[in-house]
This record gives structure tokens, C-alpha cells and sequence, in this order.
């Protein structure tokens, strides 16, 4: 069964389906229509089933399979190293004004911005 995502071209009597992956899109079949046949879908499509008590209930008393690295042959090996680990420069500490008046000082002066 194919989930297919987008109708890319439709000509006379044959369309061409895509169907997209992570790593791009891929054409399907080009397939022949008929113009008399309509297709359609249900409307609970997208719906999701849920989980009925019985079905909890009996997935509580499944065991759960545990699996180390060896069981599954694989073998965990970082390629990175780390060279050198430094801490950030240290900033100004902020400076806490009384009033605005002050600020309009400072802006004026100091930072020579107005």
C-alpha cells in the first residue's frame, strides 16, 4: 500500500503520483485513469483508534524484553575529542539608575546616543 502525498501532473487520462521522504520526493507509477471512476475517502480517516481496557489490561501483563548493546552487536564509540573547555570573558556588571533624569544623563554623556 502506498501513502501517496501529492498528485504532481494530470494529463490526458494519466497522472503522475509522488510520494515524499525525508530525503526528497519520489515519483510512483504514472497511472492510467478512467474519468468515469471517482475516488473518495472516509471522513474517519485520520481518526485515531484508542486503546480499549481489556487491551491495557493486557499489555500491563506482557513481559518487556530487555536488550543490552552486546544482544544487539553494537558498540557505542565516540570520534569526537575534546580539546580545551574555557568559560565566556566576563561582561560589565549592569548599572541601577534612580531616575530618568539620570538615564537621559547617561545616554547624553556617556553613551552619546541622543
Amino acid at each position: 500500500m502506498w501513502l501517496v502525498k501529492a498528485i504532481d501532473k494530470i494529463k490526458t487520462r494519466q497522472a503522475k503520483w509522488l510520494q515524499d521522504f525525508s530525503s526528497g520526493r519520489r515519483e510512483l507509477l504514472p497511472l492510467r485513469l478512467c474519468w468515469t471512476k471517482k475516488n473518495s475517502t472516509d471522513l474517519r480517516l485520520n481518526q485515531p483508534r484508542y486503546a480499549t481496557l481489556p487491551n491495557i489490561m493486557k499489555a500491563k501483563s506482557k513481559p518487556i524484553k530487555k536488550f543490552t548493546l552486546k544482544d544487539l552487536n553494537v558498540e557505542i564509540k565516540s570520534d569526537l575529542e575534546v580539546v580545551e573547555v574555557t568559560e565566556p570573558p566576563k561582561r560589565k556588571s549592569g548599572v541601577i539608575l534612580s531616575s530618568v533624569d539620570e538615564l537621559i544623563d547617561k545616554l547624553k554623556n556617556e553613551a552619546r546616543v541622543i
